[in-house]
């Protein structure tokens, strides 16, 4: 019956299975929060500080976590009730959101409190993002698991497209702190979701190597899959050069366009429109892609674009390039994405797609680090050229390395 569904649904076939729907629209309204808080910590770092590059800190410091956890975050998703961990990772970034609304609320709030708070988030996606990654095909099965991710990442991307056009309007109206409240309130959505599930699958048999063990197994694995490295290493080289939009675009909007805060919202959406067009595109098609040509083609295009944004001078030509750009970003990590977990072996899942995590958001502090100190001296459009320039050559340099698929 649910296969029967999923047909009938078509761009939304993953929808036919009950646990996903539960995922599905918790995560909705949760990232909603997400992005509203995102745009709303960005914002109140330039007020505190008025530095791009202490921005570049703060971004560094909320992904550091992921360079060194992720892997750990990947073995404890091959070990343990993904639902369980989901529920504590969770918990406790709600609680992390509502003590950075308190300290907001009542002016307490200092540079310093931001990067703790930007620390405990990133420990906690560490654990949470590869379980999550490895979740979903105990949701849909892998029928449905193109269609799945894309749909996943068609709510990410309506998320980045109403949050920050919600929180810059917020911002202007009531400031950080209210934006961090919805934030937490928002996570109650996904936390019910994940206790109505039911009949999910046993979990795998416990490995008796030690963690150490299970990672050099997992490392060890992903070498002998050339394709599978190569996208990795794709992922890597995009990660730190070519998806640093945290910290470009605020400086674009606040310090080189000048924009208020609503524009720097809708700065924002554009580019989350842009993906969530790509998300939907995904979905629709998941069914008949080639998804190789998928990462080559997007990773390209998503380079290209941004190659020329120094010839964008004002707001509108501006958000036509995020949004081509959002377009083939969703595109290339929804692609890789897919790609990995089509032609991962189910034993290594959690491990190989926690080094996804790894080098998808661990490999982002390298990024900020990038973009806050490059655009200190070009600015961000300068940056946006420069970062896509280095990656373009790297990919290059990773397909001729590695050959084609066989």
């Amino acid at each position: 019956m649910a296969k029967d569904l999923s047909i009938k649904l078509g761009t939304f076939s993953a929808l036919s299975h009950k646990n996903y729907r539960l995922f599905f629209f918790g995560q909705a309204l949760s990232l909603i929060g997400t992005w509203m808080q995102s745009v709303a910590l960005s914002w109140l770092t330039l007020e505190l500080t008025r530095s791009p590059f202490l921005l570049g800190i703060l971004s560094a410091v909320q992904f550091a976590p992921m360079t060194f956890l992720s892997v750990v975050g990947g073995v404890a998703a091959d070990r343990f009730p993904k639902r369980y961990i989901l529920l504590i990772t969770q918990s406790f970034m709600m609680v992390l959101s509502g003590l950075l609304t308190v300290l907001t609320y009542l002016n307490l709030v200092s540079y310093w409190h931001l990067l703790l708070i930007a620390f405990g988030l990133g420990v906690a996606n560490s654990f949470d993002m590869p379980t999550r990654q490895a979740f979903v095909i105990d949701l849909v099965g892998p029928e449905d698991l193109t269609n799945a991710i894309a749909l996943n990442s068609t709510i990410f991307n309506l998320a980045r497209l109403l949050g920050p056009a919600l929180a810059g309007l917020v911002l202007a109206k009531y400031g950080s702190a209210t934006c961090f409240f919805i934030n937490t309130l928002s996570f109650l959505a996904v936390l019910t979701g994940l206790f109505l599930m039911d009949n999910l699958p046993a979990r795998r048999k416990p490995s008796s190597f030690s963690i150490k063990e299970d990672l050099k197994e997992g490392f060890s694995y992903l070498f002998k899959q050339k394709p599978l490295l190569r996208a990795i290493l794709t992922v890597s080289a995009l990660s730190i050069f070519a998806m640093n939009f945290s910290v470009l675009i605020p400086i674009l909007a606040r310090i080189d366009l000048k924009l208020p805060a609503e524009m720097f919202g809708f700065m924002m959406s554009s580019f989350g429109f842009g993906a969530l067009m790509g998300a939907l595109s995904m979905a629709t098609f998941s069914k008949r892609l080639n998804l190789d040509k998928v990462i080559k083609i997007s990773a390209f295009l998503m380079a290209i674009f941004q190659l020329a944004m120094p010839l964008a001078k004002k707001p509108f030509p501006a958000m036509v390039l995020l949004f081509l750009t959002g377009y083939f970003t969703i595109a290339f990590n929804s692609g890789s994405n897919s790609y990995l977990q089509k032609n991962v072996s189910d034993a290594y899942r959690g491990r190989v797609m926690s080094i996804y995590t790894t080098v998808f958001a661990g490999f982002a502090p390298l990024g900020s680090l990038f973009a806050g100190s490059v655009s200190h001296y070009l600015n961000a459009s300068g940056t946006f050229a420069a970062g896509a320039i280095i990656a373009l050559i790297l990919i290059l340099m990773i397909n001729f390395t590695l050959g084609r698929k066989p």
